[in-house]
């Protein structure tokens, strides 16, 4: 299991968004809550926290007060992105085995449910048993457009299909084409299941995506499922059927959106607590 939570960005300067509070009542930062949330699925070990340098102390600092622990720590001393991030743990795990499999949560999405990790880990566990081929990657999709779809989903890559309705690719809004935006009706949240050695083995495959930020490129997830379509393996998928779990947070706007239903969640169950 990987949670991945290297990235550089900040909502205030100087500061990782990562250690921004999410939940007010508690004061648990947003990396702690998705820390705590992978806490709750059993069976997820070794468990690996991926940081950068540049926010190490701040997030160090942030996880002490939110009393998370449990996490081996690898540090990504350049910024080159979620997959080679996931790279360097796969290649530094001395306790993987053969037939392995990961769980990629990115440190920026702090609503999930433990319910969804969970179905997400047993459905790739599940079909690895029953099937044949086994899958490759396992992930997770929300559908966009209809009436209780926040509009921020639209902004995540976009899900392409073959005529079988089989995932093919992951293509961003602005690097996609208008016309097939239009025939797209769900995105990808980036959370993943992976088979550790189809991963290590096809990681070469994945095309450097250029910044224009002044940094060096950098290598992500999504470029793998174009890969498994070109061999025919299995990508699973998983429905989301709650479109708020898969809010991140990349401006303050979405950060009182994130922190507004973790309060609402917690009134909620307080409630059934009661009842």
């Amino acid at each position: 299991m990987i949670v991945v939570a290297a990235g550089h960005g900040t909502l205030r300067p100087g500061v990782s968004k990562l250690t921004e509070t999410v939940d007010v009542a508690c004061g648990t930062s947003m990396l702690g809550q998705v820390l705590r949330t992978v806490n709750r699925v059993k069976g997820l070990w070794p468990r690996w926290l991926v940081l950068n340098g540049r926010f190490r102390h701040q997030i160090d600092a942030a996880l002490e007060r939110d009393r998370v622990g449990g996490y081996a720590i690898m540090h990504q001393h350049r910024r080159r992105g979620a997959a080679d991030a996931v790279r360097l743990v796969m290649e530094h795990d001395r306790t993987a085995r053969q037939g392995d499999a990961f769980l990629v949560v990115y440190g920026d999405m702090p609503l999930w449910r433990t319910e969804t990790l969970r179905r997400l880990v047993e459905m790739h566990q599940s079909s690895t048993a029953t099937h044949l081929p086994r899958p490759m990657i396992s992930m997770v999709t929300v559908k966009i457009g209809g009436a209780d779809s926040p509009r921020i989903l639209e902004r995540y890559g976009r899900v392409f299909r073959d005529a079988r309705g089989r995932i093919v690719n992951v293509v961003e809004p602005g690097d996609a084409r208008a016309a097939d935006l239009v025939t797209t009706t769900s995105v990808n949240p980036s959370l993943y299941v992976f088979d550790r050695a189809w991963f290590l083995s096809h990681y070469d495959r994945i095309r450097p995506y250029p910044r224009a930020d002044g940094h060096g490129d950098e290598f992500h997830l999504p470029p793998l499922l174009a890969v498994a379509a070109e061999e025919e393996a299995t990508v699973a998928e998983l429905v989301l059927t709650d479109p708020e779990e898969a809010l991140g947070v990349n401006i303050p706007a979405e950060l009182a959106d994130v922190q507004a239903i973790v309060s609402r969640r917690s009134t909620a169950g307080q409630k059934t607590t009661a009842e």
